[in-house]
């Protein structure tokens, strides 16, 4: 829908529409209405034809939702996974089975978002293997401090190479 939007501005914008004036609703150049049928039928049709693509390009495919075992047995740490993209990634990949690191710059920060992805996982986020870790990428010290942290977390089941230079 955003991006049907943006279209439908940029398609406004591109029909002459450089400004609005609060008090002649004309752009000074060509003299012609700001809001003609013309223009707002484009910035209309680029917003609906937006909405539709949206629509289209969110395919339930296992690619996006794996299905519900699939992940077992693998381990996956996502990075910035209290928010957004590395959130939905998180919830996604639990609901596979699979066993998630959540970091987050704070230890708080990734607390909370382990007990928002056993809410959001409902009945399935009692078992859910979910491992809370801070990793702040801007610091080095945290990026150094991380591998054996991670080690910690899950025991001997990972090994951990870093190597410098």
């Amino acid at each position: 829908m955003l991006l049907g939007l943006l279209a439908g501005v940029h398609a406004l914008r591109f029909n002459g529409v450089s400004r609005v004036s609060s008090a002649r609703m004309c752009d000074s150049a060509a003299a012609s209405p700001i809001f003609s049928r013309r223009n707002l039928f484009a910035g209309g049709a680029a917003v609906a034809v937006g909405a539709v693509g949206l629509q289209a390009i969110k395919p339930k495919t296992p690619i996006y939702f794996p299905t519900p075992g699939s992940m077992a047995g693998q381990t996956v740490v996502i990075t910035g996974a209290n928010t957004g993209l590395g959130f939905e990634s998180a919830l996604r990949l639990a609901a596979a089975d699979a066993r998630v690191v959540v970091t987050a710059r704070t230890e708080p920060k990734a607390q909370a978002a382990v007990a928002e992805l056993r809410q959001r996982l409902g009945d399935a986020g009692a078992s859910a293997q979910l491992v809370p870790l801070p990793l702040d990428l801007a610091s080095l010290a945290s990026v150094a401090a991380f591998p054996a942290a991670l080690q910690k977390a899950l025991g001997d089941s990972v090994s951990v190479d870093v190597r410098k230079g």
